[in-house]
């Protein structure tokens, strides 16, 4: 009775350990095939700043046909077109924050400093 004791206790032994064995095979297979489609996939582009604002404006614009008096994206769009270096499509986002928000001197403000400098831009030939 000793002696099947003994061989069942070894045949459990030798199934746990194939199952651990197998186990971290399965796992670092796992890893490795994970880590080869990482280097094969194609790096993603990376897109130029001026690309993202546009893009951005793009958003802004879709949310403005939708809802024309969103504050958030009439502030978002006036900002945008100022990194674009387009003052002058800021002026009309400005002047409709100006309008709903009477009461906010920081609107006017800036709209007054945009004009500003669209009047000082030189003229192109």
């Amino acid at each position: 009775m000793l002696a099947k004791f003994r061989s069942v206790r070894q045949i459990i032994l030798v199934l746990s350990l194939l199952s651990f064995v197998g186990t971290i095979g399965v796992s670092l297979f796992g890893y490795a095939s994970r880590v080869q489609s990482l280097q094969e996939s194609p790096q993603v582009e990376a897109t130029s700043p001026e690309a993202e604002l546009k893009a951005q404006e793009k958003g802004y614009e879709t949310v403005l046909a939708r809802e024309p008096n969103n504050t958030l994206a009439l502030e978002g769009l006036a900002q945008t077109r100022l990194m674009l270096d387009d003052p002058e499509g800021a002026i009309a986002p400005l002047e409709t924050l100006v309008q709903l928000h009477p009461e906010d001197e920081a609107y006017k403000v800036v709209l007054t400093s945009v004009r500003e400098k669209v009047a000082l831009q030189p003229l192109e030939p």
